[in-house]
């Protein structure tokens, strides 16, 4: 849906640059049939930001109905007005009947074929029957007529070509965005479960190429249900974005972070031995430690522990068996006592 909002605000944007554009050339031209063409086309071209105010609002299928009506409504004034058939106006007709089937989602195929019909009937008919240009129009020079005819039709080919271009990057883009959202935790930002094992697979394999060192490290917050017990969910929420903020700020940029589920998330650290990922987590464990966190005018205190493993101290070199021998250190560090980190070796 995002895809058809975009291409509609393209599609208004299309509407005004043309009408503008045409209008400063016809106001030029001094041709009283070009000026008449101008001020009825003009309307309609200044109309359009009505779409994006539209598609601003969630009127998204009002604006869809207003960009073509729009559209087909400056068409016709310019027939009408003072182009006449003569010139070929009609091709734009043309235009809008393929756009529509690709503008409206399949779930509107029955507006996207009424407005389809609709423009393909009126590009026939004034093929068939025409309409009169006025007659300053023939005023001009043959070569100026011609050229107009041609501009009429590249003109629609540009935008032809322009939306499609156009509409394809934004799709590419939706994909992208989506891509994200899938392997996005919603409630921290983090990456979620999902995207974090497709990491952990990729950078077990850059280093087992590389012959460089990886560690992981897994976190699991100290007693958290205390937490939803005694300030309410929201606060435990809230610990879990302030958490997630802290190891984005304290861990390096390269470092991925992720949510693994509940109050348990990884880092991965590539090209990292086990002596700096145990300092890093663990410098992440003490500032977690003697900074509480803020809920509406309480202090939640708040602690964790970790467990780190090296990709080299593992007996079988992958990201399961990482995840695994950094799991066991965690669990270790909860019998210790919890509020420290213990490496798997």
């Amino acid at each position: 849906m995002q895809r058809k909002i975009i291409q509609v605000n393209l599609g208004a944007a299309g509407v005004l640059l043309t009408v503008l554009s045409y209008f400063v050339y016809y106001q030029w031209s001094g041709n009283s049939a070009l000026v008449r063409t101008g001020w009825a086309q003009l309307p309609f071209g200044l109309a359009s930001v009505l779409v994006w105010r539209l598609n601003a609002r969630g009127h998204d299928v009002w604006a869809r109905w207003a960009v073509f009506g729009l559209a087909v409504g400056g068409t016709l004034a310019a027939i009408l007005a003072g182009l006449g058939s003569a010139l070929g106006a009609q091709v734009y007709f043309l235009l809008f009947a393929v756009l529509t089937l690709a503008f409206f989602p399949l779930t509107q195929w029955r507006s996207a074929l009424l407005l389809s019909t609709l423009n393909a009937t009126l590009f026939f008919a004034f093929e068939r029957w025409g309409w009169p240009a006025h007659p300053a129009l023939f005023e001009l020079p043959e070569t100026t007529r011609q050229w107009l005819s041609s501009s009429l039709v590249a003109g629609c080919i540009a935008v032809a070509m322009a939306l499609t271009a156009i509409s394809e990057w934004a799709a590419d883009l939706n994909e992208q965005r989506l891509l994200e959202l899938a392997g996005t935790d919603v409630l921290t930002g983090l990456r979620n479960r999902r995207a974090l094992l497709q990491s952990l697979a990729g950078e077990v394999a850059l280093a087992r190429r590389s012959q460089r060192p990886l560690c992981l490290a897994v976190l699991d917050l100290d007693h958290f249900k205390s937490i939803n017990d005694q300030h309410g969910h929201a606060a435990g929420d809230q610990v879990l974005r302030e958490f997630s903020a802290l190891m984005r700020s304290e861990l390096r940029a390269y470092d991925t972070c992720g949510r693994l589920g509940g109050e348990e998330f990884v880092v991965l650290m590539p090209d990292t031995d086990l002596a700096q990922a145990l300092a890093s987590i663990d410098r992440l464990r003490a500032t977690l430690a003697h900074r509480p966190l803020a809920w509406i005018d309480e202090s939640v205190e708040l602690t964790v522990s970790a467990g780190v493993a090296s990709l080299a101290d593992t007996s079988d070199a992958d990201g399961a068996s990482l995840l695994r021998a950094a799991d066991e250190a965690l669990y270790q560090a909860k019998r210790d006592g919890r509020n420290r980190v213990r490496t798997a070796s």
